[in-house]
């Protein structure tokens, strides 16, 4: 069942913690970007729903739409697979959406975890779990890639899985993308998204490392 596995945690972002690499530098506490923060969180609040349980059924549902989305990547893919892969990809979500207690836009908890006022949430963060994830379906049928936009940019770097066909090309994929609404998963393909994608197949060492007890 999709909501017996919800007392995930994500990993710690420790920077002592094995398999994550030096994390972002954090700049110092700002008290009045705190209250921006905070205001910002306020009023983007309800573009996103708090951090609680989704219903079932509506998982259920947008399990069954990415699988589809997932097998129309072409041949080789299986249906059998798709599903499975579409199955990890919206438990990881929830699960830890609701563990991180995720709420508002993806811009104020950018900014939160920066500032310290928040330990995860970042893009990478979600691209580092959903490979992780992924990974360990052992996929046969489907690839997972690390994709990367405006690399190196301070303000616009952006991170994301995408999914191609086994044996496909990195432009034929799918990108699957939790942080742009909070939460809450997009994907599109990587041709028609704003986004101007690159693999990054050197990121994906992230996804083979030992991930750090998710356990506090």
């Amino acid at each position: 069942m999709i909501q017996e596995r919800l007392n995930f945690h994500p990993p710690s972002m420790d920077p002592a913690g094995p398999g994550f690499g030096p994390p972002p530098r954090r700049p110092a506490f700002r008290p009045w970007l705190a209250v921006l923060v905070l205001a910002a969180a306020g009023s983007l609040g309800c573009q996103t729903p708090r951090a609680v349980p989704r219903p079932a059924g509506h998982l259920a549902a947008e399990q069954a739409r990415l699988a589809r989305a997932l097998h129309g990547l072409g041949p080789p893919v299986s249906a059998t697979e798709a599903e499975r892969a579409a199955r990890s990809i919206v438990q990881t979500v929830e699960q830890a959406r609701m563990a991180s207690r995720l709420q508002g836009g993806a811009i104020p908890r950018n900014l939160a975890v920066n500032l310290g006022l928040h330990d995860w949430g970042l893009c990478w963060h979600w691209t580092e779990l959903l490979g992780r994830s992924l990974q360990s379906e052992n996929l046969r049928t489907l690839q997972v890639h690390w994709g990367c936009a405006h690399a190196g940019s301070t303000l616009r770097e952006h991170n994301a899985v995408v999914i191609t066909a086994r044996g496909r090309t990195f432009a034929d994929g799918l990108v699957v993308d939790p942080w742009r609404q909070g939460g809450l998963l997009t994907w599109i393909r990587v041709g028609d998204d704003r986004y101007p994608w690159r693999h990054e197949p050197w990121s994906e060492a992230r996804w083979r490392a030992v991930a750090p007890d998710a356990r506090r």
